[in-house]
């Protein structure tokens, strides 16, 4: 307490020296005395006094009330008597005074301050004591806040924007943003709203008894018994009531797991009971059950939530605008506290970052505007990567391990680290943001036409240095900033684009040569052009409108046969003519090419979507006109229209529908298969919008931002069955989605896969170019997988189109050759594909019927485990309609190649097998199955030691076959199951094989009985089915003379309790001994 005695005031108190009240001091612990010259003199002076004295601790006084006594006119006049107190509190006319809201937010921020302490310093204890667990800590910077005053509850949110910063939200919106800080007395300071507050508190059983600027009040805890909450964190195992049974007080209603232990849930009232969760959820302590409709409503207390206007203002006094340099100071302040965790509006901070950055009121800085942001987004990345990179690619208890030991002398720094990384999500996202708007920063900056590639705006070492960890980042959390920093260091790394289209203005007129690889084209080969893997083909349209004739004229070439390279183009001419340029051309599919219909296209170049619009009649005329007298039944004809000079916008989409929805009927005349709108302006890149016959020439979305032969040959349409997600890629050329299934599937519901898709343009797969361009397809995998949006997919896929045609060599000997490399490649990388989940691998070839012949054979190698066998390879020939270019089956080559069993379909749903897989993969073990292909290529591995130590022999046919042995019922004997078993539709789980073997030790070849456990299957556990199969397959193994193979492929041992026997154990308790009484069960 603290009492400052005056000449006309002094008092005395039965406080120890220990803080105590003296145990011989009555209620009256303290007396006050004050004297004057007159009674109104001592009366002033004692009021003084009382509004001067502080008491604290655990003790409730009266002087706040006092001084409202010594206030009233009865008193100063004196007129009162031993009635005169009772009469006040009968009448309950002296009340303290003060807004409840103002009230309810100083209660709200008392109560956030000490919360965040508390869980500081336990946090802080926790790991002193060399724990690592940092559940929870989220908390620490943003929580839920419920205050309960004169029967109302508000809810509020409690966001911390800095270490002294507390904003208080209400229903999403910003209230109150204060700034709290604590004196040496522990008094709480709060400023906001233009007004200083005092805040003191003490948590009682009751509820909150508060001090706010020097008036107490009491805010008590509310107890619903209508609300049933878990105390408990675990999962919810069952209702011992069904949805709207009878709850007794006292007794349980709800069993739950925590920590291996089924534990009751017990009712404080009766009732009926409505659940709010069901059996098997995931529970925290606090959250709500169910609720009771209680027998006595009497025994609740009816609160009602918040629902008005918030009346405490949260506007700050007037002050003059910071200068330029203070608001850049400011806003790097504001990302910087994002950055160490606290809760910042991302998208806010970077833009209030950027604009201060760009402020031309900012003064020169040494090394000039660019190098001081180089600079400022340097330090930004550093203080990102000083976290993040202790935490990247590993897990965190081994982080928190390290950290406690290097910090142990001071856990605030360790405390501050694991608050910035608990936020990661908003962190990164802040860094990417940055990132994506870096190469507009040059112009914003300098001002002028300077580009992120542009001489004038390098960027230092140590910034690259910075980017380039960035995009190293491995880990669940950093997969798109990990990608995007890889896209700034591309992009830095090329040449500026006027340069790259100086060189290639150059290359078109025949001034130089393509710089490939493997050696430079002859000056004027566009050829080499058209079929250069590294060719920029987004860079043409830029030149369609280029001043040199020449140039627009190679460049409309290039791009169209370019675009159409799967295809034969059989003729292109420019035409020029009544205000409209355009490129006309013939083409026809490469396979079979003598029963493929002739089709055309007009690729027109006109400025602006208004200007389109007005030619559209004459283009469509200038389509009619080429195709002539050529079939239009149906739609295989195109139409591309290049928009040099019109700007991207929203809405541009729409707009071009509307425009060509007016010329619908004369395009479905013209047999027009889909409109390509290609929109830029020079020397940006452009935009890519398709409009199909078959979506009555509205965009088809998956087309989006694609070339026009693109969908096509990445087969997009085959994906059908998912809802897809693209993920961002370097490689324009190569896809990436999440796939979710359309259909769910049994309790794990709808389920995610990773589809890669990527075309190729290399010609050396015959000659390491098939693993060169599935170990890049692999990479490229694994970086998908750190995008958070791919988290919980269950398979990766890759889909792969070589375009090139593979000529050199008789079709049977390409064949064996690709199918060999593929296997390889599987049996080398089986670790990093079981890593990456990969379950699909499939490659499209075109190969020549005979060396020299003009006609290809489309050919698929297909890797896949649908069928049970991890990534078993097969070759299909595929069958194409020469009328729509899509296939009509696929039918796979056997020995010699012979056409065996065919189909056709999109691709398949996940049926039981992969479902299986799936759940295997998420316990983090190996689905049974897949063992057996994984046998298969190790055998392919020692093959090829054995072959490279002895030069010679060859890998032999048909080294490895297994045939399922299941259980007969009737006299529990084994016996191969039949061809057409389908794959992971065991009932026990266990499955066993007998294997046959060529291996170089046993070239022609051995059996062994392999058996596992299926972890899918009541987690992999012995049962009594269980224990008589692998007691059948021994005994078969034995039999047969061959080894008995165990793989304990499962995930622990399940012990259970038969529901019948639960009524049958009694415990019976006296003082603290408890017998469990089992003699009814034995009995």
């Amino acid at each position: 307490m603290s009492f400052q005695s005056t000449p006309t005031v002094w008092g005395y108190f039965s406080v120890g020296a220990n803080g105590g009240v003296h145990e011989f001091a009555d209620s009256q612990f303290g007396h006050i005395f004050a004297t004057g010259s007159t009674r109104e003199e001592s009366r002033k002076s004692l009021v003084l006094a009382l509004k001067g004295m502080v008491v604290r601790g655990e003790i409730r006084t009266a002087v706040e009330y006092l001084v409202q006594l010594l206030e009233t006119d009865d008193f100063k006049n004196n007129n009162i008597d031993t009635s005169w107190l009772d009469g006040i509190i009968k009448a309950k006319s002296i009340a303290m005074k003060e807004d409840p809201h103002t009230i309810v937010a100083s209660a709200a921020l008392y109560r956030a301050f000490r919360i965040v302490q508390a869980e500081e310093s336990a946090f802080k204890e926790f790991w002193q004591k060399g724990q690592t667990a940092t559940q929870g800590i989220e908390r620490l910077t943003e929580f839920p806040m419920d205050i309960t005053y004169q029967d109302v509850k508000y809810s509020f949110t409690i966001h911390r924007r800095g270490p002294d910063s507390l904003v208080l939200s209400l229903k999403g919106e910003d209230l109150i943003n204060a700034r709290i800080r604590e004196r040496s007395d522990g008094v709480l300071l709060g400023i906001w709203g233009g007004q200083t507050h005092e805040i003191d508190g003490l948590e009682e059983p009751l509820g909150l008894r508060m001090v706010l600027d020097g008036q107490t009040w009491l805010l008590p805890n509310q107890f619903d018994p209508s609300e049933l909450r878990t105390d408990v964190t675990g999962k919810l195992i069952r209702f011992l009531q069904d949805d709207g049974g009878e709850v007794i007080a006292g007794k349980p209603y709800a069993e739950v797991e925590a920590m291996k232990m089924v534990m009751p849930l017990i009712a404080t009232e009766s009732g009926t009971i409505s659940h709010a969760k069901s059996g098997g959820a995931v529970i925290e302590a606090g959250d709500l059950l169910g609720s009771l409709t209680l027998k006595d409503p009497n025994k609740v207390k009816k609160i009602s939530p918040f629902g008005g206007e918030f009346r405490c203002s949260s506007i700050e006094g007037q002050e003059a605008p910071p200068s330029a340099s203070e608001a850049l100071e400011e806003a790097i302040s504001s990302t910087n506290l994002l950055l160490d965790g606290y809760v910042l509006p991302v998208e806010e901070t970077v833009n209030n970052l950027l604009e201060t950055l760009c402020d031309p009121a900012l003064p020169e800085a040494d090394g000039g505007r660019w190098q001081r942001a180089c600079s400022i987004l340097n330090c930004i990345v550093d203080r990102y990567l000083s976290v993040e990179s202790l935490f990247a690619g590993k897990k965190g208890d081994s982080v928190m391990r390290e950290q406690t030991q290097k910090n142990s002398g001071d856990m605030d720094a360790l405390l501050r680290m694991v608050v910035a990384h608990a936020r990661i999500k908003q962190s990164t996202q802040m860094v990417i943001s940055l990132l994506k708007q870096a190469p507009t920063l040059p112009q914003r900056v300098m001002g002028g036409p300077i580009g992120w590639a542009d001489d004038h705006s390098p960027i230092s070492d140590d910034f690259r240095a910075s980017i380039e960890r960035l995009s190293n980042l491995r880990g669940a959390d950093y997969g798109e900033l990990a990608l995007t920093a890889s896209n700034i260091l591309l992009e830095k790394r090329l040449p500026s684009i006027d340069k790259r289209l100086d060189e290639l203005r150059s290359i078109l007129l025949g001034g130089m040569g393509l710089k490939r690889p493997w050696g430079t084209s002859e000056a004027g080969d566009l050829k080499s052009l058209i079929e250069s893997p590294t060719l920029a083909v987004d860079l043409l349209p830029s030149l369609f409108v280029d001043s040199d004739a020449d140039v627009a004229d190679a460049a409309l070439e290039v791009y169209t046969k370019r675009v159409y390279r799967a295809h034969n183009v059989i003729s292109s001419e420019i035409v020029r003519e009544n205000d409209l340029d355009s490129m006309n051309f013939k083409f026809q599919f490469n396979t079979y090419p003598e029963e493929s219909p002739l089709r055309f296209g007009v690729m027109v170049v006109t400025t602006t979507l208004e200007q389109a619009k007005a030619q559209m009649p004459a283009i469509l005329d200038r389509l009619a006109h080429h195709i002539d007298d050529a079939a239009k039944d149906t739609p295989f004809h195109v139409l591309h229209i290049a928009l040099s000079c019109q700007t991207e916008e929203t809405t541009l989409a729409d707009r071009c529908a509307a425009v060509l929805s007016e010329h619908r009927g004369r395009m479905a005349e013209l047999g027009v298969k889909f409109v390509n709108v290609i929109s830029y302006v020079p020397p940006n890149l452009p935009h890519y919008y398709t409009f199909t016959a078959a979506n009555g020439y509205q965009e088809d979305p998956l087309y989006r931002g694609e070339r026009p032969t693109v969908a096509h040959l990445l087969e997009l349409a085959r994906l059908e069955n998912y809802n897809l997600t693209r993920l961002p890629t370097v490689n324009r050329d190569l896809h990436v989605y999440v796939g979710e299934s359309k259909q769910g599937f049994g309790k794990r519901g709808l389920q995610k896969h990773i589809l890669l898709r990527r075309i190729s343009h290399s010609r050396d797969a015959a000659e390491g170019g098939i693993e060169r361009v599935l170990g890049k397809a692999v990479e490229a995998l694994d970086l998908a997988r750190l995008d958070p949006r791919t988290k919980g997919a269950s398979s990766g896929r890759i889909y792969i189109n070589f375009l090139p045609a593979q000529t050199n060599s008789p079709f049977d000997t390409i064949v064996t050759s690709l199918k060999t490399k593929v296997l390889e490649f599987i049996s080398r990388k089986s670790t990093e594909l079981l890593a990456q989940q990969v379950d699909e691998i499939e490659i499209r070839f075109r190969i020549a019927e005979s060396p020299g012949s003009s006609v290809q054979v489309p050919v698929r190698i297909m890797a896949t485990s649908m069928s049970g066998q991890w990534l078993k390879v097969d070759v299909y020939r595929e069958y194409l309609d020469p009328q729509t270019g899509k296939a009509t089956q696929f039918c796979m080559l056997g020995k010699d190649g012979v056409e065996e069993a065919c189909f056709m379909e999109p691709y398949p749903m996940p049926g039981t097998l992969q479902q299986k897989r799936s759940i295997a993969r998420a316990i983090g073990t190996t689905y049974i199955y897949d063992f057996l292909g994984l046998i298969e290529k190790a055998m392919v591995l020692e093959w090829r030691q054995f072959i490279a130590d002895n030069g010679e022999g060859t890998v032999p046919v048909d080294m490895f076959r297994a045939e399922e042995l299941i259980l007969n019922a009737d006299d529990r004997s084994l016996s191969k199951a039949e061809t057409s078993r389908i794959a992971g539709s065991n009932d026990i789980g266990m499955v066993a094989w007998q294997c046959f073997m060529k291996t170089p030790e046993y070239p022609e070849g051995r059996e062994i009985v392999l058996v596992g456990n299926d972890c899918t299957f009541m987690s992999g556990s012995f049962g009594v089915k269980e224990d008589d199969f692998y007691y059948a397959v021994s005994q078969y193994a034995r039999r047969k003379g061959v080894p008995r193979v165990y793989i304990a492929s499962n995930s622990g041992a399940r012990i259970g309790l038969v529901e019948e026997l639960k009524p049958y154990f009694k415990v019976r308790c006296k003082s603290f001994c408890c017998v469990l009484d089992l003699s009814r069960i034995f009995s």
